[in-house]
């Protein structure tokens, strides 16, 4: 009968993030810490079986694809007030180059 080790996760889990390097966009990467955390947590319960394995993964997974999607989502003037602009920079240093 097949089974699923830790071992298997892990190495899922860096291959994901080798992946990631290539595709730079964060999604394999997602996986990859999904897949790391189901890992983590077979090495803490060997006996856990692969079905809820999968599922535990899977749930992860759609779990980081939802939060990154919400933190895409967010309106750029909220994120302008977070990021100071150049001229900001240059007004608080009493420069101007206009």
């Amino acid at each position: 009968m097949f089974e699923l080790e830790f071992w298997h996760w892990w190495v899922g889990a860096a291959v994901l993030g080798a992946l990631d390097m290539f595709a730079q966009s964060g999604l394999l990467l997602r996986h990859g810490v999904a897949a790391l955390v189901v890992g983590l947590v077979v090495f803490f319960h060997p006996d856990l079986i692969w079905q809820l394995q999968l599922l535990a993964f899977v749930v992860i997974a759609v779990v980081a694809f939802l939060a990154m999607r919400r933190q895409a989502k967010r309106p750029t003037a909220e994120l302008d007030k977070q990021t100071p602009s150049r001229s900001g920079l240059l007004q608080a240093r009493g420069r101007d180059d206009h």
